[in-house]
């Protein structure tokens, strides 16, 4: 019989024990759960939720809240979705246990509670810390419920370690994305303000680039009516220039006629001559201004072609035989204070040689050159190879003769220089001021 009651005993104690492992393992399992369903996802408010509907689930009660703190301030969440945040704790229970980071609980009788099921005869409140090591990361409050603290099964503490950490992780996160969050917002924020203040900008330059191309096609309009109204000026000037030119032209040719008719009533040689004379004056003054009237410049002619002209016309006119004429002419812009002068200087000095310098039929070579010298002067140069200056005359000076006095009197009105060479007949050279270069006229 005792060996027999000891098998019983020993069954029962194994039947025990295998009901305690089944508990065990159920309980084991149901915090497995609540741990897989507290991450199931990312993120602080998620994760706060999972925790207080998986606590719901498992172990019942009404009220879930979780206190936690974050940045220096209580933070609050309930099974509900609600959230708040203050400085303190209003409620003592969780006030009691943030201080003491120890677990509590509150039994109520049943009539003070919201318990539906009148089996019970009362009901607990807990208030249950959340610990990482020393810290305190949050507490649960959990109401209404049908068993105490010390029939919690033990794994659950391990669903509250572990909420703890992830709680902790959750916040970190949520810290760091805050903080990360508020510094994009803040340099969003600067760079908003940049934008603003660069459409600002740009659109103060935008007005400022209208108003001055608005006041610069003004002054362009103006200009190009300035300019309209300087070129009708022009215009009409040079209309009037050529007008004038062409009128001293004739009465330069008028004053010619009339010397000519005049001396008609003469018959003495010198007379005579002397009208002559004139008349080729007056006639090279004629030259320049009709060639001023063809040309487009008012200011200056080219006086290469005028001398050549001067030359034909005194050849011509004098019809000497025996006397070649060797002429080494280049282009040479005078100004046309200049033309003149030097147009009669080349007249008085070619009519010189070719009536004094080769008497009695003598042959001879009469030359005439005009060459630059450097960009601001030109010279002439006159010269024979006749019977020279008369015996005891030297140079210049003084002249004695109206042409000469003329020809030194018009060099000295142009500020040339003017020499005189004789020996093997007789040179005359001139050195003639040029105008300065004029990058918008090129001479013909």
């Amino acid at each position: 019989m005792n060996g027999e009651i000891a098998t019983d005993r020993d069954v029962a104690a194994l039947e025990e024990r295998v009901r305690k492992l089944a508990g065990e393992k159920s309980s084991l399992e149901l915090v497995i759960s609540l741990m897989n369903r507290m991450s199931e996802a990312p993120g602080l408010d998620t994760t706060i939720q999972n925790m207080l509907h998986a606590l719901a689930d498992v172990i019942g009660g009404l009220d879930l809240i979780l206190y936690y703190m974050r940045e220096g301030e209580i933070h609050s969440a309930d099974i509900n979705g609600s959230a708040r945040h203050s400085t303190s704790i209003a409620d003592p229970l969780v006030q009691r246990v943030f201080t003491s980071r120890q677990p509590e609980e509150i039994e109520q009788p049943f009539e003070d509670t919201r318990m539906t099921t009148e089996e019970f005869a009362s009901a607990y409140t807990w208030a249950v810390p959340l610990l990482v090591g020393e810290e305190l990361i949050g507490v649960f409050k959990i109401e209404c419920l049908h068993i105490s603290l010390g029939d919690m099964p033990r794994e659950l503490s391990t669903f509250f370690a572990y909420a703890a950490m992830v709680l902790k992780n959750a916040i970190l996160g949520h810290s760091r994305l805050q903080h990360a969050y508020t510094a994009l917002s803040a340099e969003v924020k600067v760079r908003k303000q940049a934008e603003e203040q660069l459409l600002d900008l740009n659109r103060e330059l935008e007005a400022r680039v209208l108003a001055r191309t608005a006041q610069l096609q003004r002054a362009n309009e103006h200009v190009r009516a300035s300019e309209e109204g300087i070129r009708r000026s022009l215009r009409e000037k040079e209309i009037m220039l050529k007008e004038i030119h062409h009128r001293v032209k004739n009465n330069l040719q008028i004053i010619s006629s009339l010397l000519s008719l005049q001396s008609g009533r003469y018959r003495d040689q010198e007379i005579l001559r002397a009208f002559d004379e004139s008349q080729r004056r007056v006639r090279t003054m004629a030259m320049v201004h009709e060639q001023l009237y063809r040309s487009e410049n008012f200011a200056s002619i080219e006086f290469g072609e005028n001398l050549k002209r001067i030359t034909r016309e005194l050849v011509s006119a004098y019809g000497r035989v025996g006397i070649q004429l060797s002429l080494d002419i280049e282009p040479v812009t005078l100004a046309i204070d200049n033309a003149i002068p030097c147009g009669l200087i080349a007249n008085e000095l070619l009519s010189n040689a070719l009536k004094h310098a080769f008497p009695a039929g003598r042959r001879g070579t009469v030359s005439i050159s005009l060459h630059m010298i450097d960009p601001s002067h030109a010279r002439l140069i006159v010269s024979d190879d006749g019977v020279g200056l008369p015996e005891g005359k030297r140079g210049c000076e003084p002249p004695t003769t109206l042409g000469m006095t003329l020809v030194t009197s018009l060099a000295e009105q142009i500020d040339g220089s003017l020499s005189c060479a004789t020996g093997a007949g007789c040179t005359f050279s001139l050195d003639i001021p040029l105008p300065p270069a004029d990058p918008a006229h090129v001479p013909p």
